[in-house]
C-alpha cells in the first residue's frame, strides 16, 4: 500500500474502463454467471454468504486480469474467508446505515473511505479490521482518483438498471473496473 507521504495515484480513467470491458467481453458467461452466484447465493442465504461470495468473485476478477486461469467454482473459495469477508462487509454496511441516518453524507463518506475493504480481504487476505483500515489509507492517499473510480461504477450500475438486464453487464463491468481501479491505487 502507498505511504501518506507518496505521490497520490492518478487513474487512466479511460484505459481502465477499456481494460475492464475488454476483460469482460473476453468471458462473459463467467463474469455473469458468477456475478450471479453472488447475487443469488447472497439473497439464498439471507446475505451471510454474500460478501464472502464477492471475496471469491473478486479473485476470479483479479486471476484473469493477471492471465490466470479462473473457473466459475472458483467463486465458492470466498467462503474459506468466510469470517474476515463477513465482518468486513456488515461492519461497512452498519457503519454506511448508521452514517446515512446521520443526515446521509457521514455515510457516504464511510462508503467512500472503506470502499475498497473486500478488496483488502479478498486480494491482501488481511483480516477485516486491517482491511477496513487499509482501504482508509487508500482513500487518504487517493481521494480524488479513489471518488472518480467510485462515480464511474455508480454511473455504470445506474445505466445498466435503466435497462431491463443491463445490471447483469454492468455488475461484473463495476466490479472489474474496481478491481483494476484497486490494483493501480494499492500498489505497493
Amino acid at each position: 500500500m502507498q505511504s501518506a507521504a507518496s505521490e497520490p495515484t492518478h487513474i487512466d480513467l479511460a484505459r481502465l474502463i477499456s481494460g475492464s470491458w475488454s476483460l469482460f467481453v473476453a468471458r462473459p458467461g463467467t463474469h455473469v454467471l458468477a456475478f450471479l452466484v453472488v447475487v443469488c447465493g447472497g439473497a439464498l442465504t439471507l446475505g451471510f454468504a454474500a460478501a464472502p461470495l464477492l471475496v471469491g468473485y473478486l479473485r476470479v476478477i483479479d486471476r484473469l486480469r493477471r492471465d490466470e486461469d479462473a473457473e466459475l467454482g472458483d467463486v465458492l473459495e470466498g467462503l474459506s474467508s468466510f469470517a474476515p469477508a463477513f465482518l468486513c462487509g456488515l461492519i461497512t454496511a452498519a457503519a454506511i446505515a448508521i452514517g446515512a441516518a446521520l443526515i446521509v453524507l457521514p455515510g457516504v463518506v464511510v462508503a467512500v473511505v472503506w470502499a475498497y475493504g473486500l478488496w483488502f480481504v479478498a486480494l491482501r487476505d488481511k483480516s477485516a479490521t486491517d482491511a477496513l483500515a487499509a482501504s482508509w489509507g487508500i482513500a487518504r492517499a487517493n481521494t480524488s482518483s479513489l471518488v472518480l473510480v467510485l462515480l464511474t461504477a455508480v454511473a455504470l450500475n445506474f445505466v445498466g438498471g435503466l435497462l431491463v438486464v443491463g445490471l447483469l453487464v454492468t455488475g461484473p463491468l463495476a466490479l472489474i473496473f474496481m478491481t483494476s481501479g484497486f490494483a493501480e491505487l494499492d500498489r505497493a
